[in-house]
């Protein structure tokens, strides 16, 4: 499985440039369809695992039908926007089911509780393997045998890169254990979501039922990691570390800083301290900033330059063919939305992404809605709230605007329904599971 580790270094792309595309946008995450027959999508109860009393929810008084009429009301005009706004470009696909409008509600109510973000920034990705791995292989990497891809933007020390590989080539010589002594011989904290975010579980999660757990053991699948981390310190020990493990082959680091546009020759001053530390980014190489003077200039570039440079320049596929990226991880410090704009071709041919949502960097100044009706432009992505223990609560086609001003630290996840169906069809097994659990969970503490 893939957790989530704790905050990269803080920022690996520009953080004062221009937004673009953004002026005038009046955007939510709400499906493509006509003004007169708006889907709005079931999501059932939005909970952390935290120590928000379930007892004390259900002891409220049932919303008037008043507040009932106001949330639905305010579900379709943003959809209705949405759909307005996308102007007929909206690539979901699929029909959900409707959203009841208790459930909104509810999920209102307990979205604006502060301990909600908990379970939302450390997620567990098992929802990856629950079902099986088989999603990875579709016919084109089959027939042409192009190995599977992944990148990692803000790859850090690289435990989630790595468990990567290990999850898409079942090539049981690539450790995690192995990966992660070698870090703690360097002496650096894990950071945010402890040590315990680090260790390597069973490839399918801790589901009795998982029916991934013998990938392990079948063919090697050819793969190849694309590791991005702009510190320079960071840089060398990763690809000192991947050397000294013989995963070069597969593991490739490259000392890039990621923005939104492409300038070619372009660099931009990052800080260089010790290997692994996560707390410094570009914010500190300005006039008196605390590394200022130990900042140095690292290449800049965008997930698409990188792409085409990297990876489609020394891919034996026809040129006309797009690169397929299997695993996109967008990991930031809170300018995800900047790298989003950069990937704007990538994205059409990713089958899944994740990144982190804040309330720092550019998001400071930018709406989750803006950024998946993005997403939504370029591929049918269905996107979810990832949380801990594999829990997912779908955000698409059920968006309420309260996800443009609650901007704790978490994550989404996304799975292009096109590219990824059967990918798409085991994340919503998960997200109806998530809502059987906390229903059972509440009718048992009501």
């Amino acid at each position: 499985m893939i957790r989530r580790t704790a905050p990269k270094s803080k920022s690996s792309m520009q953080q004062n440039r221009t937004m673009t595309g953004r002026g005038g946008f009046s955007r939510t995450g709400g499906m493509g369809g006509s003004g007169t027959s708006i889907a709005i999508v079931a999501v059932l109860i939005l909970v952390s695992l935290s120590t928000l009393s379930w007892s004390r929810l259900h002891q409220q008084q049932s919303p008037t039908n008043e507040e009932l009429a106001i949330v639905a009301a305010e579900a379709a005009a943003a959809t209705a926007t949405s759909n307005q706004n996308n102007n007929g470009k909206n690539k979901q696909q699929t029909e959900l089911p409707a959203c009841q409008p208790n459930q909104l509600i509810k999920i209102k109510e307990l979205f604006s509780h502060t301990r909600l973000r908990t379970g939302l920034s450390c997620p567990d990705s098992t929802w990856l393997t629950r079902y099986g791995t088989s999603w990875v292989e579709d016919q084109q990497s089959q027939s042409q045998q192009r190995p599977l891809r992944s990148i990692y933007t803000g790859c850090n020390k690289g435990h989630e890169a790595v468990q990567t590989l290990q999850l898409l080539s079942r090539n049981n010589s690539i450790q995690f254990p192995a990966w992660r002594a070698l870090w703690n011989d360097v002496d650096k904290p894990d950071g945010a979501c402890s040590a315990s975010a680090h260790k390597m579980h069973t490839l399918g999660g801790d589901n009795n039922n998982d029916q991934s757990t013998s990938t392990l053991t079948s063919t090697v699948r050819p793969t190849e990691i694309y590791c991005i981390e702009a510190m320079p310190a960071t840089a060398r020990q990763l690809t000192k570390f991947a050397q000294q493990l013989g995963w070069a082959g597969q593991f490739h680091v490259h000392n890039r800083a990621v923005s939104d546009k492409y300038v070619p020759g372009a660099v931009m001053a990052f800080p260089n301290s010790d290997a692994g530390v996560e707390h410094l980014g570009l914010k500190d190489c300005l006039p008196g900033g605390e590394m200022a003077h130990l900042c140095q200039n690292v290449t800049s570039t965008t997930v698409d330059a990188f792409v085409q440079a990297e990876i489609a320049a020394a891919s034996s596929s026809s040129s006309s063919s797009p690169v397929v990226i299997d695993f996109l991880s967008i990991d930031v410090e809170g300018n995800d939305w900047l790298v989003l704009q950069g990937s704007a071709q990538t994205l059409k041919h990713t089958k899944y992404l994740e990144f982190e949502y804040h309330k720092v960097g550019a998001w400071e100044s930018t709406k989750l809605s803006d950024a998946l009706d993005f997403l939504y432009a370029a591929a049918p992505y269905r996107c979810y709230w990832a949380g801990w223990k594999g829990y997912l609560w779908r955000i698409t086609g059920c968006f309420l605007p309260v996800y443009n001003v609650n901007k704790k630290w978490s994550n989404v996840a996304c799975v292009n329904q096109e590219l990824a169906p059967e990918l798409a069809a085991n994340m919503e097994k998960v997200f109806k599971l998530t809502g059987e659990i906390f229903e059972k969970e509440a009718a048992g503490k009501a």
